[in-house]
């Protein structure tokens, strides 16, 4: 009987210490979660602005000068997006565009 005793006193312990940390990890864990979802955010955003420059360059006949940011906009969204997504295909859409307008001018 003194073996079951001491079995549950350390047993005890053990799983209060087990559940501290199991709630400690659960709150590092969903204090970081938004963190990681705002960096591809703002890698999104800003691929998004980009394209808006595209398109104002394109408007414009400054086909030169807009197959950069195309790129830079398929560069983030390669980075953060799978490579079958519509926003990559999207951006290379894009920039296919502009290699044919470049040399019809």
């Amino acid at each position: 009987m003194s073996q079951m005793s001491e079995i549950r006193r350390v047993t005890q312990p053990a799983a209060a210490l087990a559940a501290i940390v199991a709630l400690v990890g659960c709150t590092q864990h969903s204090s970081t979660e938004p963190q990681t979802m705002a960096r591809p955010r703002a890698v999104l955003d800003e691929a998004a602005r980009l394209d808006k420059a595209v398109d104002t360059l394109y408007d414009k006949g400054k086909f030169q000068d807009a197959i950069p940011l195309a790129q830079q906009s398929l560069a983030l969204r390669e980075k953060v997006l799978e490579p079958r997504h519509p926003d990559v295909a999207i951006s290379l859409s894009n920039l296919a565009r502009l290699y044919p307008a470049c040399t019809q001018r």
